[in-house]
């Protein structure tokens, strides 16, 4: 016989689940919990779960025994049937003066460390957790209506229902404390309530977009698992929603009937109305009370066990040729247009005090205030960005922030896209724990794009090993690949500056972008070459450094980058002939040039042109009517008026 059963009078085997049904008929409301964590099942706020149907705590005590196998116990909700307890944690040695009065009166139930004294509610009555107004304190806790206590398990002999009998009313009222509402899951009406609140369409309306894409990504191989199966997915994605909804960023109805729909698409009938309710009434209790700090009566998970690494899309399926070349390229799509491709990895190395993180982290907040971060007055869909900072504590990025524009005049809550973590406690990023405790944080917040300063700090081994880089793709990079996560590591150049970022070549062969970071000849900003690249930045890509009022960043034109001659010039010529509008992108430019009788060329370079001439106009900058036969080469005239450099 295992620890999960016990015996009957007639010597027949007792599992967990028999123990429980025999309470809920009974009549009180039990659900299960974790023998040793004392905490409901994930996802469940324990109000909602807590119940006397004998059919719902069937199927709740073995979806528990699927999770957690013996180590179940049976929880009572005891206010919720008008009890409270009394739960005394020190040997009767250590008991206050009053306490021996108390138990005349209250039906006794042993526990792992002392025992529950159980009394009925005084009358009109609802009693809370609180112990402020007893005699005296230290001695254990007070659960009632906000609470739960254990009341079975392998751990201990469980209540003894004829107790009950010898409940009295609590018999001195004026030590309790009044029940203040709220634990970890809201109810029915706060539900309907939250969804007409917010109701509207929304600040964000398209991030709505990231839920819908996720229920369809969900894999049905993953249906039987205990922790990412359909009802963690479930809990992840309706807890995501609520707490958008919350922020203003779209309707939260439009996202219930998103995850409902595909709920029912991935369960049966007898799973579509009760577990689904109680999704929802945790999720939005979660997003009401912002993840409180758990308390003893109170247990609460931190988020849904689903990380990347784990993989939240497992199956392992080839291209799909029928369908391939239909897919979107994402031929123009940037985090940073021009420097950060989306879902692309890059790495920026630079010599000390150069201003690699500064920059990194300007960047960052301009990505989440939603700016373009190289004119600062171009407004972009924002975009949520984790900053993983490995080298400064609070106080330095509270100075940098400063720095930048970030006083204390400023919100800071405004920077609510900008996920910052300062020394992270995580293992080094080159192993499996580090990159789970990295890759689930990057998940709870879906954020889009990861800065890692710097990388010498987040792997274990001599950087200049091949198989130190090799193992941080193994556990790290290649899961943010292929979640479509952008990462951009910073690192320090080499004492060889032709030879690139310190330590091994390795560093280059999984990225897609290396950009090597120098100051400019007159040390007033910075210029950035791609020594790497699979695809097309703007290289090299000349910052200058304005500090009036604040630190920022503006885009300076780098005429060498149109050498006479070259095959983009050519083509900068050839579009300019043809009166291609500089705003067109490559598919409507290149048909243009087909319709004209011109020659397309290579993709790349019309791409670069394209490119170019679209930097030239956003800059105000006139580009002079080119005439073929006079020569390649290419004249740019600056706006005095529109110039600002």
């Amino acid at each position: 016989m295992d620890d999960n059963s016990s015996e009957d009078g007639n010597g027949a085997e007792r599992t967990i689940t028999d123990i429980a049904l025999q309470y809920s008929r009974f009549g009180l409301r039990i659900f299960p919990v974790h023998t040793v964590e004392k905490r409901p099942m994930p996802g469940y706020g324990w109000i909602e779960l807590a119940s006397t149907q004998t059919n719902h705590v069937y199927e709740d005590f073995e979806r528990a025994i699927e999770l957690w196998g013996d180590q179940v116990s049976v929880a009572w909700a005891l206010g919720l049937d008008g009890y409270l307890a009394v739960d005394i944690d020190v040997d009767e040695a250590h008991w206050p003066t009053w306490m021996p009065d108390l138990v005349l009166h209250a039906a006794v139930n042993l526990t792992k460390r002392g025992i529950h004294l159980i009394f009925r509610f005084p009358e009109r009555f609802e009693c809370g957790n609180g112990t402020a107004e007893f005699p005296s304190q230290g001695w254990g806790e007070v659960r009632g209506k906000g609470g739960y206590i254990v009341i079975a398990g392998p751990d201990r002999v469980g209540l003894d229902l004829g107790q009950l009998g010898h409940a009295e009313p609590f018999p001195y009222p004026e030590w309790l404390t009044t029940y203040g509402g709220k634990t970890d899951v809201a109810t029915a009406q706060e539900v309907i309530a939250f969804a007409n609140e917010h109701a509207g369409v929304g600040t964000r309306p398209n991030k709505i977009e990231s839920i819908r894409k996720a229920c369809a990504d969900w894999s049905p191989k993953l249906a039987g698992d205990p922790r990412r199966g359909r009802h963690p997915y479930a809990v992840w994605l309706m807890t995501a929603a609520a707490e958008d909804a919350l922020a203003g960023y779209y309707n939260f109805l439009a996202a219930h009937k998103i995850i409902k729909d595909w709920w029912k698409s991935v369960t049966p009938p007898e799973r579509h109305g009760r577990e689904f309710n109680g999704i929802v009434t945790w999720a939005v209790g979660r997003a009401l009370a912002k993840a409180p700090n758990p308390t003893v009566d109170q247990p609460q998970d931190d988020a849904p066990e689903l990380s990347v690494i784990e993989g939240i899309r497992p199956s392992i399926l080839p291209l799909e040729w029928s369908t391939f070349r239909a897919r979107d390229r994402h031929a123009e799509d940037w985090l940073v247009e021009g420097f950060w491709p989306r879902r692309r990895a890059m790495l920026c190395h630079a010599k000390a005090g150069t201003g690699k993180s500064e920059l990194a982290l300007y960047v960052a907040t301009c990505m989440a205030m939603g700016a373009d971060p190289w004119t600062g007055y171009q407004e972009i869909e924002p975009i949520r960005v984790a900053y993983f900072d490995f080298e400064m504590d609070e106080d330095q990025v509270d100075d940098r922030l400063n720095d930048l524009g970030f006083d204390d005049s400023f919100n800071l809550a405004d920077l609510e896209d900008l996920r910052y973590f300062v020394l992270p406690p995580i293992a080094k990023l080159d192993t499996a724990h580090g990159a789970e405790a990295f890759l689930g944080a990057l998940e709870h917040e879906r954020v889009e794009a990861v800065i890692i300063d710097t990388f010498s700090r987040v792997i274990t081994d001599d950087e200049n090993e091949a198989k130190t880089v090799q193992r941080f793709f193994e556990f790290t990079g290649q899961a943010l690949k292929r979640e479509g996560i952008g990462q951009w590591r910073i690192d320090h150049t080499g004492k060889d500056a032709t030879k690139g970022a310190r330590g091994s070549s390795a560093k280059n062969e999984d990225v897609d972008f290396v950009w090597e970071m120098k100051r400019t000849d007159d040390n007033a900003g910075l210029k950035l070459t791609a020594t790497k690249q699979r695809g097309i930045v703007d290289t090299p890509l000349v910052l200058q450094r304005l500090d009036d009022p604040f630190v920022h960043y503006r885009r300076a034109v780098d005429i060498s980058t149109m050498a006479p001659g070259t095959d983009v010039t050519q083509k900068v010529y050839q579009l300019e002939q043809a009166g291609i509008d500089p705003a067109w992108g490559f598919d409507k430019a290149r048909k243009a040039l087909m319709d004209a009788g011109l020659e397309v060329g290579r993709k790349t370079t019309l791409q670069a042109a394209i490119r170019w001439r679209r930097e030239a106009v956003r800059r105000g900058a006139v580009i002079a009517k080119p005439q073929l036969e006079a020569g390649p080469g290419l004249r740019l005239v600056e706006d005095p008026e529109t110039d600002e450099d």
